[in-house]
């Protein structure tokens, strides 16, 4: 009886360790200059005045780390690399399994 009860405790202090974890969200937003960027339609002037419109923009992230605790520690991603599709929301969201508190800085390669 007695080993019964502490096996339940046990599992009960695991169950409430990870419930308890928060995880921290990246949301990835793209802008040409102040404007938020948005594929087809909008109308953008480059730094020669000229106009231009984004049909298509997708690109690799690699290396991903995030300096946080006011720049002590370091949480490199899981993955080696991500892919980012302007068009696919799902794509410009990466959930981190860890809570970050004072991020400083976002270090990736393109």
């Amino acid at each position: 009886m007695r080993k019964f009860i502490i096996l339940i405790f046990f599992s009960q202090c695991i169950y409430n360790t990870v419930i308890a974890q928060q995880n921290t969200v990246l949301k990835l937003v793209h802008k040409v200059g102040n404007q938020p960027l948005t594929l087809y339609t909008e109308v953008y002037k480059n730094q020669w005045n000229e106009p231009f419109t984004v049909n298509k923009f997708s690109y690799y992230m690699a290396h991903l780390q995030i300096v946080y605790d006011n720049g002590k520690k370091t949480y490199t991603y899981h993955k080696p690399y991500h892919l980012v599709v302007e068009n696919d929301s799902t794509t410009k969201t990466l959930m981190l399994q860890k809570e970050l508190k004072n991020i400083t800085a976002i270090k990736f390669l393109i």
